[in-house]
């Protein structure tokens, strides 16, 4: 079976050439390029053990993803433990790269790690086995259908030893099966992974979600197990109400009451208590705001409950009441009176709008077991700090790296040792150790050491008065050799709703730098992260301040360098593809082409269920349409396909071709549309599909499309027989 496979493979020793084949033939120039472009980044996941002696921290290797236990005194790897192989992926010769979905060290010694959920598809099993016996290699025996049967879950939690000794086996998906009541049908549901408890790292926590159905129910439970005999026990049982958010000691004190697909308000319960009651609204928000989610108060003014500090009855949570962006404060519970905390910023909310991305975002001291701060999501990651002396740690590492995001991910108990990493500028990131007594930076691993910097194109964070008032920001990659001079560009919009910010080292951007472009990767108005007045912005002229914001970039950008403002394409995914279809047509003098992946272009049908489907727009929904036309928009005349007479700029679009969701659907009668658009106006459009192995970021299936697109752009935009007018060089 595959969990026991895992463990056997525990190894003292691994090289990884030679697991190649000799005679393999070499891949050519640009496959090799994207292969190490795309190579999962070393240290993906890392942690540091307690007393701060021992680092551990992921590697991929062909066919499998290794965890390497470093001792960070003596310098020397103590164990590679293989935890996972990567698996094979429908239609492709590649194979998805296997990741860990936790990794924490219980003590000094004792490292708990969990690699991701696997899900074999339903209704299938080997022939002549039980269900029960189902495990990872019966994908290698005859298979037969068999109606009904629930999908296969594999997902173990597993422990070790920092020298790679007394391997265990904590948990999996079939340690907590059940059969489904008044069936004979097996549940089988991943532990999700909460984490340790105050003062007892003897204990993981593990939640196995419940349900409610017309067939029966099921309590969510919390089971803690032990991580060196691997002994289960009953820690608490709720009925299945929805998520639950949980305290330092690991009592459910969080819980919904609603509908997750249409809205729900937040309920808390105290710590000695079973009566889950309605959470006050917070101290001088006002009467409407309160902690509750729904369609009409998602972008405005509301309260999300994040968790606990070290004292149970205060809750940490977010509120923009009175303000512009979201700030972090505390709630005493029982007196019902605001606490000394209050954690703000002008320009950056402190928190997501999805709760459970807001509460994952806490950051707390597993020693002291205290409340410590908070990762901003944003333009640019940053830690705000409620620790005065980690705040002091966190600038003084600054100081050593200007102009570069700096993480603690880590750190010992005496606080003398922190596990820090470093990205932005033209590399994807390093880790290093940080000795505060000796002020020393050591530096352990870098994230993609087979990617030279020499070889990397520059990239710089930009910031820039957009229209309105606005701030733009960003991410401009400079090609090192461009085809022409000046060099093409290419305005890449932020995708979502709102938009999330692009990272700072971006793989494709990398490649299309290749291909001889300048790229912008613009983070547009409402992009997330930014506050209500910004998400407003977008919200008043969702059709046209994208493209607005692009020309504001395309004026500042050739301000500063040579650039070819007659080739300039678009670039955007999803929603943000309208947008980049959307200004093309309104700008047709400013853009050349719009390369866009699975765009929403009938933006109507994209805020309603399926035809077929029998309830109302999920939540998700009735916000985008709210969000949309929150300015009197109607989206059936902004999008589009609404203007086929404004057609002119040629178009890229690649669609998934290995799915068959109603959204998938919903993407396939928008692009057709356009398409059929495009030819009675002669317009050019290229269409491609990829699939899974494409999302996953694999080498082969990257480069196949790269091609199709450089070819399109050799065609469209870089071939000196197309009419573009006169090259305006602009400095």
């Amino acid at each position: 079976m595959r969990t026991l496979a895992l463990l056997v493979l525990l190894l003292s020793g691994f090289f990884p050439s030679a697991l190649r084949a000799a005679d393999a033939p070499a891949p050519r120039l640009v496959e090799k390029r994207v292969e190490g472009l795309f190579r999962p980044p070393a240290g993906e996941r890392s942690a540091l053990s307690l007393d701060g002696k021992f680092m551990a921290y992921t590697q991929h290797a062909p066919g499998e993803l290794l965890i390497i236990i470093m001792d960070l005194e003596r310098r020397v790897v103590t164990a590679r433990i293989s935890a996972d192989e990567d698996r094979p992926i429908l239609h492709s010769k590649e194979k998805r790269r296997a990741r860990l979905r936790y990794l924490e060290w219980a003590d000094d010694r004792r490292l708990v790690f969990a690699p991701e959920i696997e899900i074999i598809a339903p209704a299938v099993r080997p022939r002549g086995l039980d269900l029960n016996d189902f495990d990872l290699f019966a994908g290698q025996a005859v298979f037969e259908r068999v109606e009904p049967l629930d999908p296969m879950v594999i997902a173990p939690v597993m422990a070790v030893d920092a020298d790679g000794r007394n391997p265990l086996l904590l948990a999996d998906a079939k340690t907590f099966q059940t059969l489904r009541a008044g069936t004979n049908r097996v549940r089988r549901v991943a532990p999700a992974i909460l984490g340790f408890a105050t003062a007892d790292r003897t204990h993981l926590l593990l939640e196995i979600p419940g349900y409610v159905s017309g067939g029966g129910s099921e309590p969510t439970q919390v089971h803690r197990v032990n991580v060196r005999t691997g002994k289960i026990t009953e820690a608490h049982s709720e009925p299945a109400t929805g998520s639950l958010g949980y305290d330092l000691a690991g009592r459910p004190r969080l819980s919904r009451e609603g509908d997750r697909r249409q809205g729900f308000t937040f309920l808390m319960r105290a710590p000695d208590s079973g009566r889950w009651l309605k959470l006050p609204a917070p101290p001088g928000a006002g009467p409407d705001v309160n902690f509750s989610i729904s369609a009409e108060n998602y972008f405005g003014t509301r309260a999300i409950p994040l968790g606990f500090d070290a004292d149970p009855e205060v809750m940490i949570y977010a509120s923009n009441a009175g303000r512009d962006t979201f700030g972090i404060y505390g709630l005493n519970v029982k007196t019902r009176q605001r606490t000394a905390l209050s954690l703000e910023h002008p320009e950056r909310d402190l928190a997501p709008l999805d709760p459970e991305e807001a509460a994952r975002r806490l950051v707390h001291d597993r020693h002291r077991h205290t409340f410590a701060g908070v990762r901003v999501p944003g333009s640019r990651p940053l830690t705000i700090w409620v620790d005065a002396e980690l705040a002091g740690v966190q600038r003084a590492v600054e100081a050593k790296f200007p102009s570069r995001s700096v993480e603690l991910r880590d750190w010992d108990e005496r606080r003398s040792r922190f596990l820090v990493h470093v990205t932005g500028g033209t590399e994807p990131g390093r880790s290093f150790q940080y000795q505060r007594d000796e002020d020393l930076m050591i530096e352990l691993m870098r994230s993609a050491r087979w990617l030279p910097a020499a070889e990397l194109h520059t990239t710089e964070y930009f910031e820039l008065p957009g229209p309105g008032g606005a701030t733009l920001t960003g991410f401009l990659t400079h090609p090192r050799a461009p085809r022409i001079n000046p060099p093409p560009l290419i305005v890449w919009f932020a995708p979502g709703l709102p938009p999330q910010p692009h990272s700072e080292f971006d793989a494709q951007a990398q490649v299309l730098a290749d291909m001889g472009f300048m790229v912008c990767r613009l983070n547009q108005r409402g992009v997330a992260g930014h506050g209500a007045r910004h998400r407003e912005a977008l919200r008043r002229d969702p059709a046209g301040s994208p493209g607005a914001d692009a020309i504001a970039a395309i004026d500042w950008i050739a301000a500063r360098h040579r650039v070819d403002r007659k080739r300039v394409a678009l670039l955007g995914e999803g929603l943000a593809g309208h947008f980049a279809l959307r200004a093309t047509q309104l700008h047709p003098e400013a853009f050349r082409c719009a390369v866009v992946f699975e765009p929403v272009i009938n933006l109507w049908a994209w805020v309603q269920p399926p035809p077929d489907a029998a309830g109302p727009p999920t939540l998700a929904q009735e916000v985008n349409r709210l969000f949309l036309e929150g300015a009197g928009a109607k989206l059936p005349q902004i999008a589009a396909t609404a203007h086929a007479d404004a057609w002119q700029a040629a178009v890229f679009v690649a669609t998934r071709g290995d799915r068959h969701s109603a959204t998938d659907q919903q993407i396939a009668a928008g692009v057709s549309q356009m398409k059929a658009q495009l030819r009675r106006r002669d317009v050019p459009c290229v269409a491609v599909e990829f699939h899974t192995d494409y999302v996953e970021g694999l080498p082969a299936a990257r480069t196949r499309l790269y091609r199709e697109l450089e070819e399109f752009f050799n065609l469209h935009l870089y071939h000196y027989d197309v009419k573009i007018g006169p090259t305006r060089v602009v400095r």
